[in-house]
């Protein structure tokens, strides 16, 4: 019988599993579940100034109970997978009480159970440099990313290149 990526994801809720029905999706998270690292390329400027577009970040499985505020996890949200820091740690038993936010953004992202949480980032390739991921980000690198953002955003709309 061939692989179904979602038959190893059935301890997850409803809605995770859903999220996770696309093939690419759902093979990252079970690979993460059976405690392989993964790596992804990132590409949106909700994170600067901590992930560039383009940077490589290895995600590695965790405990639940292991993770911390201020490091940087991925999720799925909204059938995608986001790599924010988690601001606020919740309960395993699954209420959506988990809270991330991209570090250039205002506002943080709506709650997530437990079950969507699949790792943290454990390494950032920016380069030629290796990076790893500092638990929580300065209040001046904090500033950098809500200034960087709308300038990337306005190159991008406009044309023109940094």
């Amino acid at each position: 019988m061939p692989f179904q990526p979602q038959d190893l994801l059935t301890f997850m809720t409803h809605s995770a599993i859903t999220a996770l029905d696309h093939p690419q999706l759902g093979l990252a998270a079970a690979v993460l579940r059976s405690g392989s690292t993964i790596s992804l390329r990132a590409l949106g400027t909700s994170m600067l100034p901590a992930l560039w577009p383009g940077d490589l970040v290895t995600i590695a499985p965790v405990a639940l109970s292991a993770i911390r505020p201020g490091e940087i996890v991925l999720c799925v949200r909204n059938g995608r997978f986001c790599i924010h820091r988690l601001t606020q740690v919740g309960s395993t038993s699954g209420a959506a009480d988990w809270i991330t936010c991209g570090d250039a953004m205002p506002a943080p992202d709506p709650a997530l159970p437990a079950e969507a949480i699949l790792g943290r980032v454990c390494r950032i390739i920016s380069g030629a440099r290796t990076l790893v991921p500092r638990q929580g980000l300065p209040p001046i690198a904090r500033s950098v990313g809500f200034f960087v953002v709308p300038i990337c955003c306005a190159s991008w709309l406009c044309g023109f290149t940094l």
